[in-house]
């Protein structure tokens, strides 16, 4: 088996579920140092941090699962821990 191509394939996949903004600014990581990378990162955290100090904004697919998650809870899809650990 090709790792390589299984992970490619794998990122592949991935690129395709983002939004475009989040492409372009992957693809122009990608041109970077890693030092600046690193800086990339350490800005975009202290921006997040600013917009949400205590973390408690959704992002748009953590959204999407809580919906499902309270859709299944309010059909009673829900298991309690002792069903499944014993």
């Amino acid at each position: 088996m090709d790792i390589e191509k299984t992970k490619k394939d794998y990122l592949d996949d991935v690129y395709q579920e983002v939004k475009p903004l989040v492409k372009e600014t992957l693809d122009l990581l990608e041109m970077l140092p890693d030092e600046y990378v690193a800086e990339v990162k350490e800005f975009t955290k202290a921006i997040v941090k600013k917009w949400d100090p205590d973390y408690t904004k959704l992002t748009s697919s953590e959204k999407a699962s809580l919906e499902v998650a309270e859709e299944e809870i309010k059909n009673g899809e829900v298991f309690f821990e002792d069903e499944v650990w014993t």
